[in-house]
């Protein structure tokens, strides 16, 4: 039975039942009314699981019988796998009762239906899947429609949080501060998590619903967050706080409280709480905070990373951290589309970061609120280029017991062959210890570790230019004669057919060798 509903509320209680077999049967109840839901799914040996979710005053969301202790529903219609979802944990709960003495087969996957091992297992969870995603979406539907909607503007971890403190205010104002100021909710959450104290917390919420001024209910949130300061340094191992807790007892203290306040207020929906409750950058300008919800949160988890906020240099004068501070401002977003892709979040900014402190400590030059990102970053990446060379030069003089200057003069073996061209071909041999590390830095690969068979001859190292494509290739001798152990492009791409057919053509040309016509292994 589908769900009737008008504005995102049911009307009529609904009601599913299913039965699901495997190894043992299973059966599932679900019962979705306009003030909540209740599911329980029940085998004839194991402890049913069960799931009330209450949806209207006073909210709660109860869990039975699961081995998950952390849930987090974020309002979908339907769920996700894997995310603390209570209707994804369902899901595995179904299967464990289903499958009492089975194994996983791969606990590392990322969802239920991988994990089981036969197409009949996968089938019953596909139907199992289905049934959840109903009940899912029952609840979603069975939400306050005006409050669901301003939950969902927050992120995943954040959501019923929020529905429950709006359900539960019958006055409204904080559905009213969910679309003025959803900085305020993440910071009292943020604060619950942080400290485990819910009630002072609370409080904040509290002077809202009473009608106090924003602006008032701010100012107590931010000296509130500063006399929290000493705390979160005490208990976290974090030199974020330790940060935080010098700038509090500096000169400047009320600049920097009144620098949290208004990031407080600034901080769009979609800003985790992690971010709202870290303390301020040494500076900023609040032009350059961006209204539009993905800007806004990209913004604070740049400015706001621990790098950025330069929690664990000491080095840097105060006036180089507030330049710096005041060109993230300015440039956050372009710093976090550098940000490496392997990395989440603050892990990717902080890596970009780091380059730009390294380069800042070594070269003295600190960029301005007016400097150019593009020009700024191309220096930096240039001068790490450098910086990568000489690293390899050093371990390239390490491999042949040599230093800098007899490094520098030092030449290969001569190769049979310098250099080749024939049509749109060209291959040229690779003479000195600085032409292999270069070519093992721009093909991406590590050539540069043959650096003592080069030398000794057991090697020889060309670079291949064959149609538009580039390749590095081993030539070495054998007893059969010229043979190519090794062809190579960029990343240690494999070389194609015609690649082999061109490098074919060279070896054929070697004087004086006898060479078999399947030479390439």
């Amino acid at each position: 039975m589908e769900p009737k509903a008008i504005d995102g509320v049911a009307l009529v209680p609904i009601t599913r039942t299913a039965e699901f077999t495997g190894t043992k049967t299973v059966r599932l109840t679900a019962h979705t009314s306009p003030d909540g839901v209740f599911l329980q799914i029940a085998g004839n040996e194991n402890e049913a699981f069960s799931l009330s979710l209450r949806l209207r005053a006073p909210t709660s969301l109860q869990v039975t019988g699961s081995s998950e202790s952390a849930f987090k529903w974020a309002l979908h219609q339907g769920f996700r796998l894997n995310t603390g979802d209570p209707f994804a944990v369902a899901t595995d709960e179904a299967y464990v009762r289903m499958y009492p003495k089975r194994e996983l087969a791969d606990e590392a996957a990322r969802d239920t239906f991988k994990r089981v091992a036969d197409e009949k297992a996968q089938e019953v969870m596909r139907q199992v899947f289905r049934e959840l995603r109903l009940v899912a979406i029952d609840a979603a539907q069975a939400c306050a429609p005006a409050e669901r909607k301003a939950a969902l503007r927050f992120p995943n971890h954040l959501r019923f949080w929020v529905y429950c403190r709006l359900v539960e205010d019958s006055s409204k104002r904080l559905l009213q501060l969910a679309a003025v100021c959803p900085g305020l909710l993440a910071l009292v959450y943020a604060i619950r998590e942080a400290t485990r104290d819910n009630s002072a917390a609370e409080m904040l919420l509290a002077e809202v619903v009473a009608g106090r001024k924003l602006d008032s209910v701010l100012r107590d949130a931010a000296e509130y967050w500063a006399s929290l300061v000493p705390k979160l340094r005490d208990e976290k191992e974090n030199p974020i706080w330790e940060f935080a807790a010098r700038r509090l007892c500096s000169p400047d203290a009320a600049s920097f409280v009144a620098r949290q306040r208004l990031l407080i207020r600034r901080a769009g929906p979609a800003v985790p709480a992690t971010y709202v409750l870290l303390p301020p950058p040494h500076a900023f300008a609040p032009e350059d905070i961006p209204e539009g919800p993905r800007k806004n949160a990209r913004w604070f988890r740049t400015v706001k990373s621990s790098r950025c906020l330069l929690a664990d240099v000491r080095d840097l004068t105060q006036k180089q951290q507030a330049s710096f501070a005041r060109f993230v401002s300015r440039n956050a977003l372009a710093i976090w589309t550098r940000r490496r892709p392997e990395f989440y979040d603050e892990h990717g900014v902080g890596h970009v970061v780091g380059t730009v402190v390294d380069f800042i400590r070594a070269t003295g030059r600190v960029p301005e609120r007016t400097s150019s990102p593009e020009r700024f970053f191309a220096e930096v990446d240039v001068w790490h280029a450098q910086m990568a060379r000489l690293r390899d030069v050093a371990d390239a003089a390490a491999t042949l017991g040599l230093d800098y200057s007899q490094l520098a003069a030092l030449k290969f073996p001569e190769s049979p062959l310098l250099h080749w061209a024939d049509r749109d071909a060209g291959i040229v041999a690779i003479g000195t210890p600085q032409e292999l590390i270069d070519e093992g830095r721009e093909m991406h690969h590590c050539v540069a570790s043959r650096m003592q068979d080069a030398a000794s001859g057991t090697a020889y190292f060309f670079r291949a230019h064959i149609g538009m494509q580039r390749l590095t290739v081993e030539l070495q001798r054998t007893v059969w004669g010229w043979v190519i152990s090794e062809a190579v492009g960029k990343s240690n791409r494999t070389a194609s057919d015609h690649e082999r057919t061109v490098l074919n053509r060279w070896v054929s040309q070697l004087q004086a060798r006898d060479l078999d016509e399947d030479w390439l292994r």
